[in-house]
C-alpha cells in the first residue's frame, strides 16, 4: 500500500511538471544607480538650441519570473542640469519612465517575447532666464524582446503604437501656463499624435548579471534611447534581491 502511495505520487509530480513546466516562481526587487548622458534640441527659442548634461540615473524594479514568463514593473528617472553648446544657458533637465512588462519564453534558447506599457518623459526647464519649459512625453504599447546570453541579457523595445506629445510653456504665449501643471492628464494629452511602429524610437538595454549568493545579484547595466531630437547614453550598476 505504501509502495503504491508512493508511485502515484510522483505520478503526478510527473504529470505537473509536463504539464505546466517549471513552477517555481522567483520574486525579486532592484535598485540601481549611474549616470546618464543626454543630448537634445529644443525648439522652445527663437532658434533650435543643442543642449547637453550628464545626471544621476536611478532605477527601481519589483519582477516575478520563472522558467516560461516573466513580468516586471518599473520606475526609471534622472535629474540635473543641461546647458546649452552654443549660448551655455542652464536649464533644470528631468526625465521619468514607469514601465510594466510581460513576456514568455519563445522558442528554444532563452528567448522572451512580450507586450510592454512605457510612458517616457522629459522635461527641460529654463523659467529664471526665459520663463520657458518643455515638456516630450511618449506614451505607448512596445513588444519586448529579451534574449539571454550567459550572464548577458540583450533587451530591445520595438514601438507598436506610441502617442508623441509636446508641450511647450514659453512667458505666456504657449496654449498652457505653469499652473496648467496642477492638471497633469492635460498636460500629458493636450498637443501629440499616435505613431505606429515607428523604428526611430529605439530603447536598447544590456544588463550584465552576475550572482553574489542565493539571494543576491550584482547588475551593470548599459542603455541607449533615441527618438526625434534626444538621444542618452546611460550606464547604472546596482543589486537584485530574490525573496
Amino acid at each position: 500500500m505504501h509502495l503504491l502511495y508512493i508511485c502515484i505520487t510522483n505520478t503526478l509530480c510527473l504529470v505537473s511538471v509536463l504539464a505546466f513546466g517549471q513552477t517555481e516562481n522567483k520574486n525579486s526587487v532592484q535598485f540601481s544607480y549611474g549616470l546618464s548622458h543626454s543630448r537634445l534640441i529644443d525648439d522652445g527659442y527663437s532658434r533650435n538650441l543643442l543642449f547637453r548634461g550628464t545626471n544621476s540615473k536611478f532605477f527601481l524594479g519589483y519582477a516575478r519570473e520563472s522558467d516560461d514568463y516573466r513580468f516586471r514593473f518599473s520606475i526609471e528617472s534622472s535629474l540635473g542640469t543641461v546647458k546649452s553648446k552654443s549660448e551655455n544657458l542652464p536649464s533644470k533637465f528631468y526625465t521619468a519612465q514607469p514601465s510594466l512588462e510581460y513576456s514568455r519564453k519563445a522558442g528554444p534558447g532563452n528567448l522572451y517575447v512580450g507586450p510592454g506599457l512605457k510612458s517616457t518623459n522629459y522635461l527641460i526647464i529654463n523659467q529664471p532666464i526665459f520663463d520657458n519649459a518643455s515638456l516630450v512625453s511618449l506614451h505607448g504599447l512596445y513588444i519586448n524582446v529579451t534574449r539571454d546570453i550567459r550572464n548577458l541579457r540583450l533587451s530591445y523595445a520595438l514601438p507598436v503604437a506610441v502617442y508623441d506629445n509636446r508641450v511647450l510653456w514659453n512667458g505666456g504665449a504657449s496654449e498652457l501656463a505653469f499652473e496648467d501643471l496642477e492638471t497633469p492628464l492635460r498636460v500629458f494629452t493636450t498637443n501629440g499624435s499616435f505613431h505606429y511602429f515607428d523604428l526611430s524610437n529605439i530603447q536598447l538595454r544590456a544588463d550584465y548579471i552576475k550572482s553574489i549568493g542565493q539571494k543576491a545579484d550584482f547588475i551593470a547595466g548599459y542603455q541607449f534611447r533615441y527618438f526625434k531630437h534626444f538621444y542618452s547614453n546611460e550606464i547604472t550598476a546596482g543589486l537584485k534581491i530574490h525573496f
